[in-house]
């Protein structure tokens, strides 16, 4: 007959640990007897010496422990013929995961009778004769258990840390703080999650309680939002997985590894202890220890989450940890954001791994509207459907956090029911602030293409740019040519032109355009002069961007992507090693990349030949040059009746950037006089600027408004 319950099953353990208590506590009433009251602890009686010589029960009490003896063993031997047909019971359970002798199990329970009961504290500290010894010790765990003294050295070997009990951590002993306790004198315990589990009140260790979560299987892998293709190899190496092996899940957050860690354990009929594995303690001893208990006990697999590489310090102990845990009959799943991490590259074993790839266009296209429209509170949803999916290459899990930041920004509005595209391409925009913000310098949209000013031609090619990034889904995806191309169908921009023609504003107005995040490369936070800095700097960059969807300008890339050279150092060697690193981030960065140079011929001819597209900003006209002079007052800003726009750009040869810094200075001059900006101001301001550029002023240049540029040599007020 099988036990009906654990209470009934811990209640018998109780009751034999009570009787083995009796018979030890018989003894020692023996020994203390031969020792008067008022000198028990001070001195060490005659016929106490003998007893302990004697190795035997006083004979005033041998009757009753044998008596004793044959009971508790009665209740043991009960206990062994409930116990296995009752293997649903936490205590079988113990035993049979951890693969516990007999003779272990009994040491267990004596270790966690004060769990149950808090009398066991009491009796073991009469039973060792110590009012602070609350726990058993291992002196006392085999004396009860073991009557000869040969048996006890025998049954010393449970208490090693190759033992089942201490090399699970089952059971704790007492810190030995200088190595010079015996171990007979050492206390045992049992951990509070172990206890916890024999009575059947789940919990985790304390010291993972901040790192590691457990989970109950929902999903299953039909559900999940991956191929077909990857969803039937996961099916295949759920076999293989049943008794342990490790799965490694590569890909970027969001793209499913955890819910497909959660499906593969919910069809094993485990459940998943996830674990933060840069929140985890690792520089603690044990953690390992408590990771393969907790899995063991809850019959989970264990999910650690890798995410990025670690550093340095970290990968040896991540390398180690990865090793013990493979070998464990339960799956490790590692989810990490690199292709092949070297700190998970275990030997031996059954080894799969999966990598989770951005989704197809048809496929985002999909989440989108199922994220967007499910609820009917995106009515316009079809006619964004391709130009979200197109532009964002996000995964599923990014795609659910911006339509939910989307109805965040909704409710804000002031209308909880209808989301808008403006509330989707700003709640994209903040998923892009993640990383990038501490990389780049994010650039603030306010140019049109009412700003721009240039040839007919200029225009042309940025909104042919604008198009590729627009109509990429109809041409990679409708019309498969990435097939013939590659999936990743990156865009790359070549703007070349003299400082201040427009090629950031061109910048600006494209990303104002295509509604996506601008963000400008600061070289001063990328460039190092340590060796692989750079790379590392610049690969962080193409990372984020790539994973947020941004468009990268690099301003001065003559600076970063400037010609090879010919090898004649270690400097040029490094130099040269930097420009192949970064063709390769081109050719596989999946975004929109436009590099501006004042002199193309600076930049590498593998780069150009990867450009499609390259625009050249002319340097602006006596026309243009007054229609940038006239586009740069706001309505708002007072202008004086005086002011020539023709003669400013007929005479002054100026590019957009000097224009626009001239005007500033001119407005400030006007502002601190009182008075609305004048002809004066300006020629004031643009002679300052030709002392900027290093350029003599003259009168050819200003005519009659030679005069004003007196207040710039004697100090005097325009």
């Amino acid at each position: 007959m099988p036990f009906t319950s654990t209470t009934e099953q811990l209640t018998r353990e109780c009751r034999w640990l009570e009787l083995l208590l009796r018979r030890q506590v018989l003894r020692l009433r023996a020994l203390r007897a031969q020792c008067p009251e008022e000198f028990r602890g001070l001195c060490i009686a005659d016929g106490e010496v003998d007893l302990l010589l004697a190795d035997s029960d006083d004979p005033s009490t041998a009757e009753e422990a044998v008596l004793l003896a044959r009971e508790s063993a009665g209740v043991a031997e009960e206990i062994q013929r409930h116990a296995p047909a009752s293997p649903e019971l936490p205590l079988q359970q113990l035993r049979g995961r951890f693969e516990l002798s007999a003779l272990e199990l009994r040491v267990f329970v004596i270790a966690l009778a004060p769990e149950l009961d808090l009398r066991f504290q009491r009796l073991y500290a009469y039973a060792q004769n110590d009012v602070t010894r609350k726990a058993p010790t291992v002196d006392l765990a085999l004396k009860l258990l073991c009557s000869r003294r040969e048996e006890q050295w025998e049954a010393r070997t449970m208490f090693s840390p190759q033992a089942p009990l201490f090399r699970h951590a089952l059971l704790q002993l007492s810190p030995d703080e200088h190595g010079r306790e015996p171990l007979l004198a050492r206390s045992l315990s049992v951990p509070r999650s172990v206890a916890d589990f024999v009575l059947e009140q789940y919990s985790l260790d304390r010291q993972l309680n901040e790192s590691c979560a457990v989970i109950e299987p929902r999903r299953k892998i039909a559900q999940l939002d991956l191929p077909d293709m990857l969803k039937t190899q996961m099916q295949m190496a759920l076999p293989s997985l049943r008794n342990g092996g490790s799965v490694v899940l590569s890909g970027r957050q969001g793209s499913g590894k955890y819910f497909a860690a959660e499906a593969m354990c919910g069809e094993l009929g485990r459940k998943l202890l996830v674990c933060e594995l840069s929140r985890l303690a690792t520089e603690e001893a044990g953690v390992a220890p408590l990771l393969r208990r907790e899995c063991r006990l809850l019959n989970a697999g264990l999910y650690l989450k890798a995410g990025k590489p670690p550093a340095p310090e970290a990968e040896k102990l991540y390398a180690s940890l990865f090793r013990d845990l493979e070998k464990q009959p339960f799956p490790l799943f590692i989810g990490t954001e690199e292709d092949a991490p070297a700190t998970v590259r275990c030997e031996g074993g059954t080894r799969f791994q999966f990598e989770f790839r951005i989704p197809e266009l048809g496929v985002r296209r999909s989440l989108w509207k199922r994220e967007l429209n499910g609820s009917g509170s995106f009515p316009h949803v079809e006619a964004e459907l391709n130009d979200l999916a197109g532009k964002f290459r996000f995964t599923p899990g990014q795609i659910k956090e911006v339509a939910q930041e989307a109805r965040n920004l909704a409710l804000l509005r002031g209308d909880s029911h209808v989301v808008s595209p403006g509330d989707i391409y700003q709640a994209a925009g903040i998923r892009c602030n993640d990383g990038l913000r501490y990389l780049a310098h994010k650039v603030e949209l306010i140019f049109t293409w009412d700003d721009l000013v240039g040839p007919p031609r200029v225009l042309q090619q940025l909104k042919e740019v604008a198009n590729s990034v627009r109509l990429r889904h109809v041409v990679h995806a409708d019309w498969r040519f990435d097939t013939k191309t590659g999936k990743n169908a990156g865009i790359s921009v070549l703007f070349s032109g003299a400082s201040g023609t427009g090629k950031t504003m061109a910048a600006s107005v494209l990303a104002r355009e295509l509604q996506l995040e601008l963000y400008k490369i600061d070289l001063s936070t990328v460039v190092s002069k340590y060796v692989g800095e750079t790379e590392k700097n610049l690969s962080r960059i193409f990372d984020e961007a790539d994973y947020s969807s941004a468009i990268l300008f690099f301003d001065e890339a003559d600076a970063l992507f400037g010609k090879r050279s010919e090898v004649k150092d270690a400097h040029d060697r490094y130099a040269n090693l930097e420009v192949a690193f970064l063709l390769q981030k081109i050719e596989q960065f999946s975004g929109l990349a436009v590099l501006g140079t004042n002199i193309s011929r600076n930049i590498d001819a593998a780069f150009v030949r990867r450009m499609q597209h390259i625009v050249e900003f002319p340097f602006p006209d006596a026309d243009y040059r007054e229609r940038i002079w006239r586009g740069m007052f706001p309505h708002e800003a007072p202008l004086g009746v005086d002011v020539d726009f023709s003669f400013l750009a007929r005479q002054f040869e100026l590019s957009g950037g000097n224009i626009r810094n001239v005007v500033i200075a001119a407005a400030f001059l006007a502002a601190e006089q009182n008075q609305p900006i004048s002809m004066n101001h300006l020629v004031h301001a643009t002679g300052r600027e030709y002392q900027k550029m290093g350029k003599l002023p003259s009168k050819a240049d200003f005519g009659d408004h030679f005069s004003v540029l007196s207040a710039i040599t004697d100090g005097s007020r325009v």
